[in-house]
């Protein structure tokens, strides 16, 4: 094929060189026509009618329009229809109401939702942060020393640690001892330094489970602590003089958070009830249908037995955690038979008692410790609680049964002969 040869334009009709008819036809026929158009076998003068010629032209060399995919050629009627009929055609293509989504509050557990975000609804530890509290004062004045707060789990540690960081004016940075390394807490030592330089406010590192911290990260601490460039919160489950450097204790005030009562529980369990229905509540208000048919069952179980709140706080064994999320559960699958929690429930849902215990932990000496002292008083009831608590919890019955040997050869001794022969036997 030459160079030279040419062909009609199918929109405009022109003569146009074969090699540029493609840039020709993208550029909306604006390029320099080589000759003079050739006339039409009949040339027609209406001016709609040559509009349809050429858009017939222009069907004739691109193809026709898809039925599947609106061409822009069509009219927003014929679109509108072609859309419809592609619809009905595909089953599982459908026009559905937009529905709205529901807040992802309602997904994080009860026991975060319910966290208190002010001291006076932090529930427990009168004696620190009661009305008369050595460390509420310290709190209210802004004057907060580097501390370790020490206790076991669903005390509220984190809890507490993030209400100072509320109300005091200092810069607060938050780090786990699980999820973060020692280049975390360099980064946080240098934006600690150049802020006191710069604006003169001192920053608050709060450190969750800082018993995971190793020997030598937590010396990291000590000149930052010592000079002030930092204030240290720490939070740990374990006992601070075998789990935290000596070094970084004299640096900091350690503050013991005690259990919980089952008193205090039952009140935080009374405080939750009241946000789950409102959430609930909440949940389904923007759906009538849905409303209509819980509003009835809502009705019936809005309210929790207070025995039932009762046990649930004993069964907790002060941790408050545990209470919370056992009680979660619990409404949520008595929601789906449409009725009212009861005591069986709790203890289905627990399964065995919640007993705080470890195996080589603080918590293992103080029980056993317990037992001594309950034998060495004559308290045969005493005895007995301590004695099963420690087997409930899963401790290996030969430990139990040699330090019994122990208390029968030192405590006992000459005082009953008998003593020893029998735990023998």
């Amino acid at each position: 094929m030459s160079a030279e040869e040419e062909v009609n334009c199918p929109v405009c009709g022109n003569l146009i060189d074969i090699t540029i008819i493609n840039e020709h036809i993208d550029n909306n026929c604006s390029m320099t026509i080589t000759k003079e158009p050739k006339k039409l076998a009949s040339p027609v003068k209406n001016d709609n009618t040559t509009q349809t010629t050429k858009r017939k032209n222009m069907l004739d060399y691109w193809g026709k329009p898809s039925t599947e995919v609106a061409s822009p050629i069509l009219s927003k009627e014929t679109s509108k229809e072609t859309t419809i009929s592609r619809s009905k055609e595909t089953s599982d293509i459908r026009p559905t109401k937009q529905i709205k989504t529901r807040h992802t509050k309602v997904n994080i557990p009860l026991a975060a939702r319910v966290r208190p975000k002010n001291l006076d609804t932090f529930v427990g530890q009168k004696d620190l942060i009661g009305e008369n509290g050595m460390l509420r004062n310290l709190i209210l004045h802004d004057k907060i020393p580097s501390m370790i707060f020490w206790g076991p789990s669903g005390t509220g540690k984190t809890t507490l640690a993030r209400i100072i960081t509320k109300m005091t004016q200092s810069i607060c940075k938050e780090f786990s001892g699980i999820t973060h390394a020692s280049a975390d807490i360099k980064k946080a030592f240098d934006e600690a330094k150049n802020e006191q330089k710069l604006t003169g406010r001192r920053t608050i590192i709060f450190l969750d489970e800082i018993h995971r911290f190793n020997k030598p990260q937590q010396d990291l601490f000590l000149p930052y602590v010592e000079s002030g460039d930092v204030t240290l919160i720490g939070a740990t489950t374990e006992n601070p003089s075998f789990k935290i450097n000596s070094a970084l204790l004299s640096r900091c005030k350690v503050f013991t958070l005690k259990k919980l009562s089952p008193d205090e529980i039952h009140y935080i369990l009374q405080r939750a009830i009241q946000d789950i229905f409102q959430q609930r509540k909440e949940s389904v208000e923007s759906e009538e249908a849905i409303v209509q048919s819980t509003s009835q069952s809502s009705k019936e179980h809005n309210e929790v037995d207070d025995d039932v709140l009762r046990l649930l706080a004993v069964m907790s064994d002060g941790d408050a955690r545990v209470a919370l999320n056992s009680l979660e559960i619990a409404l949520n699958a008595s929601c789906q038979e449409r009725r009212r929690i009861n005591k069986e429930d709790i203890k289905i849902v627990f399964q065995k008692s919640h007993l705080l215990y470890d195996k080589d932990g603080e918590e293992h000496y103080n029980i056993i410790s317990a037992l001594h002292k309950s034998m060495r008083g004559s308290d045969a009831n005493a005895s007995l609680y301590w004695l099963g608590r420690m087997l409930i919890a899963g401790e290996d019955p030969l430990y139990i049964a040699r330090r019994l040997i122990v208390f029968a050869s030192e405590d006992v001794g000459l005082a009953d002969n008998n003593a020893l022969p029998l735990v023998m036997a």
